[in-house]
């Protein structure tokens, strides 16, 4: 039925009308083009997936970006907690030794 319509709109004439070769070549034109309909939309589908998978990669590379720089954020905070403390450190030993040396002077002043 469908065939018959789609030849009456395309050619305004009657399915009846025309030849049994020409039914035969409209109906396998019709087979063809719905074939290539198929391919073309199982085309387009594999595009649409190979695109989300490829969505999917930058995704994933993004968010493993975004965690290499939150590590690398902690770790460089680390390290400033660190020195911070390395050079309170210091600073107390510097002052502990100037002290030291003057009590020693002190000491030693009062001795003479």
């Amino acid at each position: 039925m469908y065939i018959k319509y789609r030849y009456e709109k395309q050619t305004g004439r009657k399915w009846y009308d025309a030849s049994p070769e020409r039914q035969r070549e409209f109906i396998d034109e019709i087979k063809e083009k719905q074939n290539k309909d198929k391919a073309l939309k199982e085309r387009k589908e594999i595009q649409k997936e190979l695109i989300e998978a490829g969505k999917d990669r930058a995704k994933q590379a993004r968010e493993i970006r975004i965690e290499m720089r939150k590590q690398a954020r902690m770790m460089r905070e680390e390290n400033e907690e660190r020195a911070n403390m390395l050079r309170k450190q210091r600073l107390k030993m510097k002052q502990e030794a100037l002290s030291r040396k003057m009590e020693m002077r002190r000491l030693r002043s009062q001795t003479r």
